[in-house]
């Protein structure tokens, strides 16, 4: 579905307008179709207030290559998080199963920020940051746990989006993950 950023009062109207008819999109279609969902989709359109957060991400609570259950998947970048979702950054990798993590430190030269008239811009990063992991041990475990936490609440494992400011952790958004779910026989 279409979403706009960091926008003035006088731009929400519309912009409610356009996210309601992304419903229709082509790219919806697709997706519902490369996924398998027959469902009719219903929108509702949230307005929520913009962060301008240190780090952003999206998570997973099974692992969406190989539909692992046993595993969760945290990708983080640094700044917006449009980054990560849209793939346009680098981002870091987190594969969490109990209370071990494996990670994928990437180089990361660039962070989105909030920029003018509802738009994000890429700024470099720190140099002192760029080989640094996004999220601390602790900040991983955070983000496990509310995905379990989301899991037993909504009866499947999540898709969410994430951010950090000033160590607080905010949850953007969460809906049913869409990857095929292995049996345990499977998954051995």
């Amino acid at each position: 579905f279409d979403s706009y950023l960091y926008l003035e009062k006088d731009e929400v109207l519309e912009a409610i307008e356009k996210v309601y008819k992304s419903v229709g999109s082509a790219h919806v279609k697709t997706y519902l179709e490369n996924n398998g969902i027959k469902d009719t989709i219903k929108m509702a359109v949230i307005i929520q207030e913009m962060l301008d957060p240190e780090v952003s991400g999206v998570a997973f609570g099974l692992n969406p290559n190989t539909g692992n259950t046993d595993e969760k998947i945290i990708t983080a970048v640094y700044g917006v998080g449009e980054g990560v979702v849209s793939g346009t950054l680098n981002a870091d990798t987190f594969v969490v199963k109990g209370a071990w993590i494996q990670k994928d430190i990437v180089t990361k030269e660039q962070q989105g920020r909030k920029g003018s008239k509802g738009t994000v811009m890429y700024a470099s990063v720190d140099p002192d940051k760029r080989q640094q992991s996004t999220l601390t041990d602790d900040q991983i475990h955070e983000v496990a746990r509310y995905l379990t936490q989301l899991e037993d609440a909504l009866g499947g494992p999540q898709d969410i989006e994430f951010a950090y400011l000033n160590d607080t952790l905010y949850l953007l958004q969460t809906r049913p993950v869409t990857t095929k779910i292995k049996s345990k026989d499977d998954q051995k």
